[in-house]
Order: structure tokens, then sequence, then C-alpha cells
């Protein structure tokens, strides 16, 4: 798991051969126009998802983890927390959803970051993470997932 900001990813185009492109995608387009819905960078192999939702309670978050794809997610407006733990340390919900990659899992969190405006966060497979958590109380956050294909 890494979290930085948006100024500082130039640093990040080296580890996958499709994160320059999705680096560039973040720091040269105005996410902020951009409405709710999946917008394509590269087909299936690398695209951007701009979510817009209000924060909520813990207890109402799941974790997810995935294995055909790395997320690199950027807080546009607002904040939230979001845990983290190892995979190694958890305990499947369920079956994998291939469909959607996505696996649901249960454990105790490792750590948790506040993701605010500007601020990045990418999550590798092995990287179990519970977002959407209120910060204090609930608010609208507009943020947008990359997803970069292994």
């Amino acid at each position: 798991m890494i979290k930085d900001t948006l100024s500082f990813m130039e640093k990040y185009k080296p580890l996958h051969p499709a994160m320059a492109k999705a680096i560039d995608y973040l720091t040269k387009t105005d996410l902020s126009h951009l409405l709710p819905g999946r917008y394509d960078i590269d087909g299936d192999n690398l695209y951007a998802m701009i979510n817009e939702y209000e924060t909520k309670p813990l207890y109402e978050s799941e974790w997810e983890a995935h294995r055909k794809y790395i997320d690199i997610q950027c807080m546009i407006k607002g904040q939230e927390q979001i845990s983290y733990a190892n995979i190694d340390r958890m305990e499947s919900k369920g079956p994998y959803d291939a469909d959607h990659d996505v696996l649901f899992l249960l454990g105790q969190s490792d750590d948790e970051l506040l993701l605010k405006e500007g601020d990045v966060a990418i999550f590798w497979p092995e990287d179990v993470h519970r977002p959407g958590i209120a910060n204090k109380k609930p608010v609208l956050v507009k943020k947008v997932v990359i997803k970069v294909r292994l």
C-alpha cells in the first residue's frame, strides 16, 4: 500500500508498465468535472471509475481485495478513512467473484489512513482495504479509482 499526494506521483511510474499512463491521467485530467461512471483509458486494461457517495460508519463498511487489478484511489472532493491490512491476516467471507474482481474478507485492520482532497492511495492485490468510512461524521465525497490490470 502506498499513500502520497498527486504532486508526488511521478516517482511511482516505474512500478508497473501501465502506471505511467494511469498517473498521467490522474495528473492531467480535470477530474472535478467528470460525472460518475467509467472512463476507459486503455479498455479493460486501464480505466477510471468516478464515484460519488456519502461516507458511512465503520460497521457498515466491508473489507475487499482484488486479484486482477491494482487500485489507485484519488480523492477529488471530501475525505474518508480507509482501513487496510495484509491479506495473509484476513479470512475469506465468501468465494472470489471473478466477474467483478472482488473478494470480501473478515479480519482486523493493520492501520488506517485519511484520504483527503489530492491524496492518492495505491492498493495491490495483497492490500485488503475498507474504503468509504466517515471521519467523525458522514460527508459527500467524489473519488476516482483507476483500475490497472496486472
